[in-house]
């Protein structure tokens, strides 16, 4: 088994236990998706010459959502959560920036 596709699998056990059923509906559309994804509240981010702050933050796995960008929107448990800016990468999981969407 490659690396790839270890890290797929891990990933895939990671979200199986922590992940949470979810909706993501990108920019400018109105489909919402079914995804696997994890919220991490007050997550503290530091900046440089600057004090850390706290940000939320959404995880999926790229096999579900292969791109993130500003404005997408993530509901979780009946919250809706809008793309502030993605985060990260690895190829296996992406991560977003979010902040709460209200009307």
């Amino acid at each position: 088994m490659s690396f790839a596709d270890q890290a797929a699998k891990a990933a895939a056990v990671a979200f199986s236990r922590l992940g949470r059923p979810a909706s993501y509906i990108p920019r400018d559309t109105v489909t919402a998706i079914p995804v696997t994804a994890v919220l991490r509240r007050s997550i503290e981010r530091e900046q440089a010459g600057g004090d850390p702050y706290l940000v939320d933050e959404v995880t999926v796995q790229a096999s579900e959502v292969p791109q993130i960008t500003r404005g997408d929107i993530f509901e979780i448990n009946g919250e809706r959560w809008l793309v502030d800016a993605p985060a990260r990468n690895t190829g296996y999981i992406l991560s977003a920036i979010v902040i709460p969407d209200e009307p």
